[in-house]
């Protein structure tokens, strides 16, 4: 067994989605954490949901070298990054269906108690009917794009500024797309939007209905548009990165005899390391950016320590930082390369459980 190995494309920008509110961008994040790592990804939500601190980190040093995720409207973010097509960023974003996005933004604010976007409390009547009467703007997915609010000035804008958009049910689509793009094997599906129950269209009357199409009918539009293109463009990447999971059989992944390096020395790499020891494989070193030391008695090498010593093993990622990994794994000559972060993040303790050789 072997993974697939991609040479990585030089100058590729940092990714910036542009995170429509209600859009199933939960998961979205998680790709883009898993990407390079939580150090490389910047977001603006709550009390730094600001122009202000867009503004100041755009002027950092090394502003464009994050990824970035916010609600801001795009308008305004690309009014502050003039040319923005020709760099800094890879523009991203989903789009849903109208009124499925009504019915779950409703959900959500009736479950905090407080309506957007003052976030006043509810008081008297919260009936989906007031909801959309007196909260829902006309068309938002298209205003947060222009603000004109029609769905021609929104795939207008986003044409101008290359935004890769997808609808909302085809994250991993999308993500697959952006990791290919960079010379990676897409991950195993992510799926870590929130599960609370949404509301089914059964809760609409038909004034209800005719109240939002006749306020969301521009949004119907972008949404029939992207998900035409999006079905235009089919899916034309690789199969996922093999990916250890708590029901396989660990010699699918690890043939029997074959020794394993790890990426990455948090705080659960020891749990991995155990469970690995009482399944009879070997673990023979970590690679961390600076390396030293030991965990659980196994060397940590720096990545440039372990270049080119470790052909024949498997390596096993076990930190978000996913690219980095596969760079440093593939350098020290891994055989194959598995992602273990789940697995080892959903590790018991072994040393408050009853871990034994089976």
């Amino acid at each position: 067994m072997t993974t697939e190995k991609r040479s990585r494309p030089s100058h590729q920008p940092p990714v910036f989605h542009l995170h429509v509110p209600k859009n199933a961008g939960t998961s979205l994040l998680w790709y883009l954490q898993r990407l390079d790592g939580p150090g490389r990804l910047t977001t603006f939500y709550e009390k730094r949901q600001t122009l202000a601190h867009l503004d100041a980190a755009f002027s950092a040093p090394g502003a464009f070298d994050s990824h970035y995720s916010t609600h801001l409207p795009a308008s305004d973010i690309w009014a502050r990054l003039p040319g923005a097509r020709a760099g800094p960023f890879m523009w991203v974003t989903t789009i849903r269906p109208p009124v499925q996005r009504v019915l779950s933004w409703y959900r959500y604010v009736v479950a905090r108690g407080y309506w957007p976007p003052a976030d006043g409390p509810l008081r008297g009547d919260n009936s989906l009917r007031t909801f959309v009467s007196s909260v829902l703007s006309e068309n938002p997915q298209c205003r947060y794009f222009h603000p004109a609010g029609t769905a021609e000035a929104a795939l207008a804008a986003m044409d101008a500024h290359g935004v890769v958009a997808a609808p909302s049910d085809h994250v991993t689509m999308l993500m697959d797309g952006v990791y290919a793009g960079r010379g990676l094997q897409p991950l195993a599906p992510i799926h870590r939007n929130r599960t609370d129950p949404v509301l089914t269209r059964d809760a609409l009357t038909p004034e209800i209905e005719e109240m939002l199409a006749q306020r969301l009918g521009e949004d119907a539009k972008l949404s029939d548009a992207i998900l035409a293109r999006t079905q235009m463009a089919g899916r034309a990447v690789g199969d996922p990165i093999p990916t250890l999971r708590v029901q396989d059989d660990l010699a699918t992944l690890v043939p029997a005899g074959q020794s394993v390096i790890l990426f990455g020395a948090g705080m659960t790499t020891p749990r991995l390391i155990a469970w690995l020891r009482l399944k009879g494989v070997a673990v023979v070193a970590v690679l961390t950016t600076s390396g030293g030391g030991r965990v659980s008695e196994v060397p940590v090498l720096a990545i440039d320590e372990a270049r080119g010593r470790f052909p024949e093993t498997v390596g096993l990622i076990a930190a978000q930082a996913y690219a980095p990994a596969v760079r440093a794994l593939t350098a020290a000559g891994c055989e194959s390369i598995v992602d273990a972060l789940d697995f080892t993040e959903a590790l018991p303790d072994p040393a408050w459980t009853n871990m034994a050789p089976e």
